[in-house]
C-alpha cells in the first residue's frame, strides 16, 4: 500500500511557489511520510507536529492564509462509507465526535484570530451535513464569508472566509 500524505500543501506550494508553507498534523507517522514525499518531490514545506485543539505555539502569527481539511465525518456516517476508506485512511484524520461536530472548525476560527493578518483568509473543506453550522460559526466569530463552493452533487464542500474583526 502506498500512503500519499501531504497532497494539499504540495498542491499549494506548486501553485504558490514563493509562499512559505507550514503543514500541521498530530500523527508522527503521517508527518514522516509527508516529509519523505516532500523530499522525493523536491517540495519545500515545513511539517510541524501540532494539535490544533491544544494550541498553536509552533506557528507564526502573521499568516495570509490557512487551508484546513479537518476531521469532519460523523460516527453515524461510517455505515455509508466505502470499505477502502475505512480500512486504509487514518480514523484520526477522518472522524469527529458527534457531540461537537464542528469542534475543529471552531478552534481553527478562534486561533485564526491570532495567526492571521488582518483580512487573512481561511479555506475549509466541509462536511455538507455540518456546513451551515461552520458557516454560522465563522460569521459569529468575526469572519466574512467570501465564497462557498459545492461539489459535483451540489453540496457545499468548500468555504472561504476572511478575518474582519
Amino acid at each position: 500500500m502506498v500512503r500519499v500524505q501531504g497532497v494539499l500543501p504540495f498542491r499549494l506550494k506548486k501553485n504558490l511557489p514563493d509562499a512559505e508553507l507550514w503543514a500541521c498534523d498530530v500523527s508522527d507517522d503521517d508527518l514522516k511520510i509527508a516529509g519523505s514525499n516532500a523530499e522525493l518531490n523536491q517540495i519545500a514545506v515545513q511539517f510541524i507536529k501540532q494539535d490544533i485543539l491544544a494550541g498553536t505555539d509552533n506557528l507564526p502569527s502573521d499568516m495570509d492564509l490557512i487551508v484546513s481539511n479537518p476531521p469532519y465525518i460523523l460516527d453515524d456516517e461510517k455505515k455509508d462509507m466505502h470499505q477502502n476508506v475505512l480500512s486504509y485512511e487514518p480514523h484520526l484524520a477522518l472522524f469527529v465526535n458527534g457531540d461537537d461536530p464542528i469542534l475543529f472548525y471552531r478552534n481553527i476560527l478562534e486561533k485564526g484570530k491570532r495567526l492571521l493578518k488582518q483580512n487573512g483568509l481561511i479555506y475549509f473543506e466541509l462536511n455538507p451535513l455540518t456546513a451551515s453550522l461552520v458557516k454560522d460559526c465563522a460569521i459569529d466569530s468575526g469572519y466574512q464569508v467570501i465564497s462557498e463552493h459545492p461539489d459535483i452533487n451540489g453540496k457545499l464542500r468548500i468555504l472561504k472566509v476572511k478575518l474582519t474583526a
